[in-house]
């Protein structure tokens, strides 16, 4: 039977409650919750509930909710100091807040949700939700309400430390498809982002986060961002296409490795502004509209080791003069800048750069244009042409 309500619906005490609505409606005016529990074992299966706070606050441990519709609350199901919680195979739409939201709640799994048109944020996980596991679910236009606090810019949001995160779709959003704010040892892998207005991914001030086998495109945003020293980061085996900037380490960012990413069809495939000590390793970045890989505001002491790069529109390489001390060994640049007007696969701008065994376009007497100060090392490259050109230095 249907039922509505002024303030709370149901509020469990008990241990180990089980509701089952059987498809039947809860309906509130606006204030107090679907269903409270403050105990532990609660079960939820199979309701339809709008107009509440919260269609379900969930306090005690070992929740289970699944098969519940939540739409037109504030938030759809919050999970409250509630540890060991499952939250799958739910439908949260349209909800003003959050539809998913873990607060001080360890060892949750949210995975097989719909989280869509949520006016914030589709799932969302508070600093002090640890050791989540965040799967499979399917996360499309959230975050459109521009009132939005500055912590739930992104349909799926994450502050907490060592959670996995994986298996999800989420596209056309109006923020980030997936940010990860302050978290450490974090594993994001399998995830497909797709247009959302800001960019793909972000990492703003994650520490130690593996990035992998994510596919990212649409959107014209940026693929995956490093932002405001985000340091020690592994990114890798990630395709990006159809974006501003492929991979793009900004604001300090230290001390990661790119690895094996495959960056095509972006405006820059890497685009470093400032990032140093970071390492880029058997990347393949070809067909890009403009540079391959870009370094400019400060970028100084990376190293690009064993980089694939082809087919870009401008040049493979381009050091601006302010990005210092960057090292360019055994990488395979070929056949950029063709009918450009300044043909060169390396252009250097920048003081202190070491070019040490690429392989260049055959068929370029000079692939390395430097600037006449720059007086960068050149070892073993071939061809070992270069020439000295200070326009647009």
């Amino acid at each position: 039977q249907s039922l509505s309500s002024s303030g709370t619906c149901f509020a469990i005490t008990g241990e180990n409650v089980s509701i089952d609505c059987a498809g039947a409606s809860l309906s509130g005016s606006g204030t107090g919750y679907g269903v409270f529990s403050s105990s532990n074992g609660t079960v939820l299966r199979n309701c339809n509930i709008s107009g509440f706070q919260a269609a379900a606050y969930l306090q005690g441990d070992r929740a289970f909710v699944s098969a519940v519709e939540a739409g037109l609350n504030a938030d759809g199901i919050v999970l409250y100091q509630s540890d060991n919680s499952v939250v799958e195979n739910n439908r949260l739409l349209g909800n003003s807040q959050v539809g998913v939201k873990l607060v001080s709640s360890n060892y949750a799994r949210v995975s097989g949700n719909n989280a869509s048109f949520n006016r914030y944020t589709g799932i969302y996980a508070d600093d002090a939700s640890d050791y989540c596991e965040l799967s499979g679910n399917f996360l499309v236009g959230n975050s459109e309400d521009p009132a939005r606090p500055y912590g739930n810019r992104g349909a799926l949001v994450l502050f907490g430390d060592y959670c996995s995160v994986h298996g999800n779709d989420i596209r056309h959003n109006n923020q980030w498809c997936l940010r990860s704010y302050r978290g450490d040892h974090s594993l994001l892998y399998s995830n497909t982002l797709f247009d959302c207005d800001s960019g793909s991914l972000l990492l703003e001030y994650s520490l130690n986060d593996s990035v992998h086998s994510n596919q990212i495109s649409g959107g014209n945003g940026q693929g995956i961002l490093l932002y405001a020293g985000a340091t020690g980061n592994s990114v890798h085996s990630n395709e990006v296409w159809g974006q501003t900037y492929g991979i793009y380490p900004y604001s300090n960012t230290a001390n990661n490795v790119f690895y094996s990413n495959d960056l095509h069809n972006n405006t820059v495939g890497i685009y470093a502004a400032p990032a140093d000590q970071n390492v880029f390793f058997a990347n393949s970045v070809y067909y890009n509209s403009q540079d391959g890989v870009q370094l400019t505001t400060d970028s100084t002491g990376n190293l690009f080791d064993n980089n694939t790069v082809f087919n870009n529109t401008r040049y493979g390489f381009f050091a601006t003069s302010v990005s210092t001390g960057n090292v360019f060994f055994r990488n395979q640049v070929r056949d950029n800048a063709m009918g450009y007007a300044y043909p060169y696969d390396f252009r250097i701008c920048a003081p202190s750069s070491n070019l040490t065994q690429n392989t260049l376009t055959a068929t370029r007497p000079a692939p390395i244009a430097y600037c006449s100060s720059c007086a960068p090392v050149l070892q073993d490259n071939s061809p070992s042409g270069t020439v000295s050109i200070d326009a647009g230095c």
